[in-house]
């Protein structure tokens, strides 16, 4: 009769489970193979006459099954309030977790139950209680977009300036989302604008490369520094040019932007040369662009590189009319035009030839243009830079302009060649490899068959 008792309560057939509870019911702590009892189910379900019942004939208020859960955990997981009421008053502990360290009111906060999460408090749980995680309730109300629960949570005291175990802040929790309300409400309670997160990463720069206009603008409103780089010298004005984000630049110059304000990394581009590049594409002052050629990045690269590379042929032309310099070169001697050859930019590298681009610069690694544009296969573009060779200096090192990557890199008679043959060759591919000319994959397919033969 127990078992059979058990079995309603599992599968819910409340009138079954009243009958059977009127006749002799044994035990009312037998458990089924997951140890759970007949109050278990009827906590869960929500039967609060029958969770009555069952306490009155003996039934264990904290009896915990194989997982370590209660029948007051098993009402919380359905929100079950009238039965929680009841299991506390009776003296049920609130102690309990599940596996993963979630107490009572980490579920009632993941449900977003406001009322029960007011109780557990009441009943003794700790505000400032940790999952396995590092998860405090405030912080599952923030990842779960429960903002009537932050606000909660705040008026209560919560600890606004906890971090994660990865070492983030709340602001930075509730980036991931974007939910405008709850970043508010940090905001307001004093969370840091400016504070980086575990990857050094800053609220600005974040909403910056994913282009969020409402969140660079609060967070502007708060007072956020435009100029704070990350460790790889990336400042938010760098993602909002470099990725031709016009919209944010417009925002920052109206927010007051100076721009003859450079940034203190030695010979870094300066801010008034980036926002006016961008701002004379947008048609909103063209006479307020000066020496652009002058102005570099930290990796040596001028703006008329930084256009090429992202494949702005607009921003290329404007800056190549206003006096940018068409053979500059950066640190590793690459001209515009060799980043156009590599990138396959057929009407950039046009464009910089019709501008005077000298096709027979080498860079670093005694590169060419015509070099890049053969190695990537990119038959029309070596053709254009054949098409403006003035000297033998020019013709590309392989035999054919037509000439596979395959080919360029490994011969096709690998066997043929010397150990330190292989080697140079090994070098040479790595090289092509950092410099991002060929892919990873074929990297490691032509590496793979050079080894072979060693």
């Amino acid at each position: 009769m127990s078992k059979s008792f058990l079995i309603a309560c599992e599968n819910g057939n409340r009138k079954i489970a009243e009958l059977l509870l009127q006749q002799e019911v044994k035990d009312v702590n037998y458990t089924n193979e997951k140890g759970r009892t007949a109050l278990h189910y009827a906590a869960h379900k929500g039967y609060l006459e029958i969770c009555q019942n069952l306490v009155d004939r003996g039934a264990n208020l904290d009896y915990e099954d194989h997982q370590g859960e209660t029948p007051l955990y098993f009402a919380t997981l359905q929100n079950q309030t009238p039965v929680i009421k009841y299991l506390l008053q009776k003296g049920a502990k609130t102690s309990i977790t599940d596996k993963v360290g979630n107490n009572l009111l980490h579920l009632a906060t993941r449900n977003g139950q406001k009322p029960l999460c007011e109780l557990f408090l009441e009943s003794g749980l700790d505000l400032e209680s940790q999952n396995n995680q590092g998860d405090t309730p405030l912080m599952l109300a923030i990842l779960s977009l429960k903002k009537m629960l932050v606000d909660f949570f705040i008026e209560k005291g919560a600890n606004v300036f906890v971090k994660s175990k990865a070492g983030n802040n709340l602001l930075h929790l509730a980036l991931g989302s974007g939910n405008l309300p709850i970043i508010k409400t940090l905001l307001e309670n004093g969370i840091p604008v400016d504070e980086p997160d575990s990857k050094s990463v800053t609220p600005l720069q974040y909403a910056c490369y994913n282009n969020n206009v409402m969140l660079v603008r609060l967070f502007l409103e708060k007072g956020a520094n435009i100029f704070l780089n990350t460790p790889s010298g990336l400042s938010p004005i760098y993602y909002v040019c470099a990725h031709n984000q016009k919209q944010l630049v417009q925002l920052f110059l109206e927010n007051g932007l100076d721009v003859n304000f450079q940034t203190p990394s030695q010979g870094a581009v300066t801010v008034g040369s980036y926002l006016d590049f961008v701002e004379a594409a947008q048609d909103i002052s063209t006479d307020r662009l000066f020496n652009l050629s002058s102005s570099y990045t930290s990796g040596g690269e001028s703006l008329l590189h930084i256009a090429t590379k992202n494949g702005h042929l607009y921003m290329v032309e404007l800056l190549l009319k206003n006096g940018a310099n068409v053979n500059i070169q950066d640190e590793s001697e690459n001209t515009a035009l060799h980043y156009a050859a590599s990138c396959g930019k057929k009407d950039i590298v046009s464009l910089l030839i019709e501008n005077g681009a000298n096709v027979s610069l080498s860079n670093a690694r005694e590169q060419k243009p015509l070099d890049y544009a053969n190695i990537k296969g990119y038959n029309e573009i070596a053709a254009l830079l054949l098409g403006e060779s003035h000297s033998s200096d020019s013709l590309p090192k392989s035999d054919s302009i037509s000439q596979k990557p395959a080919q360029i890199v490994t011969e096709t008679k690998t066997e043929s060649l010397s150990k330190e043959e292989i080697r140079a060759k090994l070098k040479d591919l790595k090289e092509l490899f950092e410099d991002e000319l060929i892919s990873e994959k074929e990297y490691n397919q032509k590496k793979s068959e050079l080894l072979s033969h060693l």
